[in-house]
């Protein structure tokens, strides 16, 4: 919109040129005409200067009406900018109403697998991506742990950690309803005293899950 405003400005100026060149051709007409000047002025130039005043005049109120016009479209486009912006942040403010957010630190990062593996080693790697750790695609399993509903996280197809118990159950009773992991970053700490505890490294993720209503409206067909 400011592109507008600056056109519009600089079009004001180039049409103001008119009126500086019509005021004294149009004064020096008006004067020829008078008789006790008029008298001493050849004919020709009096004709002239008429011509010229009425081409001036009609030069005048064209850079008038364009200038209303200019202003016009100015306000058009201006209104039409703020239009699709508005209907912009409207779309997105329902798209994002579709959503719910759990962001948490992954737990048991401390622990090892069952094959023998310590998860504080897997995460170690994954932050140098050495290989085979290099693959760091994020996922959530529905698991048991100690005869209880859980989510594993898992990356690369590296167990790392659970989600947080007290988000188990609602993550596990709404597991279809996941859209995306927005977002997951291994952490390490690192102070001295934690340099060789076993829980120097961490994870901490965000996922995105459809509310009731946008899990129902996506499903809609399938009922």
């Amino acid at each position: 919109m400011e592109d507008y405003r600056k056109y519009v400005q600089k079009r004001d100026f180039i049409d103001l040129i008119p009126y500086f060149l019509a005021v004294p051709v149009v004064a020096f007409f008006v004067l020829s005409r008078l008789s006790f000047i008029g008298g001493k002025l050849p004919e020709k130039l009096v004709a002239d200067a008429g011509l010229v005043a009425a081409i001036l005049m009609m030069v005048v109120w064209a850079a008038t009406d364009r200038r209303g016009l200019y202003r016009s479209i100015a306000a058009a486009k201006a209104k039409v900018a703020a239009e699709e912006a508005e209907r912009i942040r409207l779309a997105e403010e329902a798209e994002q109403a579709k959503y719910e957010y759990l962001t948490f630190d992954v737990h048991g990062v401390q622990y090892a697998n069952t094959d023998g593996m310590h998860r504080q080693a897997i995460l170690e790697q994954l932050s140098q991506k050495n290989r085979p750790f290099d693959v760091q695609n994020v996922e959530l399993r529905k698991e048991t742990y100690q005869g209880e509903d859980a989510c594993g996280v898992y990356v690369g197809g590296w167990k790392i950690g659970y989600v947080p118990r007290l988000l188990a159950d609602d993550l596990c009773g709404r597991f279809d309803h996941i859209d995306d992991i927005v977002d997951f970053k291994i952490t390490k700490d690192d102070r001295p005293e934690k340099a060789s505890a076993l829980r120097s490294y961490g994870a901490r993720m965000r996922v995105r899950l459809l509310t009731d209503d946008a899990y129902a409206a996506q499903h809609w067909d399938d009922q």
